[in-house]
């Protein structure tokens, strides 16, 4: 069993190898070393977990980074399918005007097979860097979970425009809305229901309690959307509970698989 670093790049996937094996903290502390230093997204998912649970499609369709089906599309290239894969650690870097993505991934592979693919498709080595500079934010994240992560500057809205349900009627200004969040870590623990716990850390006092009077009036805009654009069916954000303390705002939501599947559908 290896470990694998892959980046995915405008021009296709290089990766490097390590013989190396241990628990999902190692695993997160490796993708801190190889990820670039202006790292500004991170989430870990333990596909080895998910897959026990019978409802592991919907967790993928609703919370698990789109990116992941890119990375899953790659290592295919080089024979790992998603069964061999049992940790997976994402990571966004600014590229452009868009998110760069970069995994880290862990499982059951032939580290011979992949070297003669990937000779083969003419992808190439990559070295592995230093550990990035919001280490400390990824250590305090909530690790009992199977799915976790945190986002600094623009991928903290970049986040919410991939979890917040489509709504042709609801439009937000993501950026504006989240200008004072200087970060956000986010746990998933799927159960009978499903739990989300976000934290959003502000630069004061007054942006946490002007970004929770925001989402407490984008609820209640929300939920008249969903009546009005999906009438009798489930509202996957019905549950949603905010808080703020300090400059932290918290979001609760405990969701029904039921309503996640009705919203996938949409």
């Amino acid at each position: 069993m290896v470990k694998a670093v892959f980046r995915v790049l405008m021009l296709g996937l290089a990766f490097s190898l390590m013989t190396a094996t241990g628990r999902a903290q190692d695993l997160v502390k490796e993708a801190l070393a190889s990820f670039p230093l202006d790292t500004v997204r991170l989430e870990y998912s333990s596909p080895a977990k998910l897959r026990n649970l019978p409802d592991y499609a919907t967790l993928r369709r609703r919370y698990l980074a789109p990116g992941l089906r890119s990375l899953e599309a790659q290592l295919a290239s080089l024979g790992i399918q998603e069964s061999d894969i049992n940790e997976v650690v994402l990571g966004w870097a600014p590229s452009g005007e868009k998110l760069g993505l970069e995994g880290v991934a862990e499982g059951r592979f032939d580290p011979q097979a992949m070297a003669r693919r990937a000779a083969a498709a003419g992808i190439s080595s990559t070295p592995v860097g230093s550990k990035q500079s919001f280490g400390t934010l990824v250590e305090q994240a909530h690790k009992d979970t199977p799915i976790w992560g945190v986002a600094i500057g623009q991928a903290v809205p970049d986040w919410f425009k991939g979890s917040m349900p489509a709504q042709k009627n609801l439009q937000l200004d993501w950026s504006t809305t989240f200008k004072s969040v200087e970060s956000l870590t986010y746990s998933v623990q799927p159960a009978d229901q499903i739990r989300l716990n976000v934290q959003m850390n502000c630069v004061s006092d007054q942006g946490a309690g002007d970004l929770r009077r925001v989402f407490d009036g984008l609820r209640l805009l929300q939920k008249m959307a969903w009546q009005n654009q999906y009438p009798n069916v489930p509202n996957p954000f019905d549950n949603l509970v905010v808080d703020a303390s300090g400059r932290a705002v918290l979001l609760t939501l405990i969701t029904p698989y039921s309503a996640l599947e009705a919203n996938a559908t949409q």
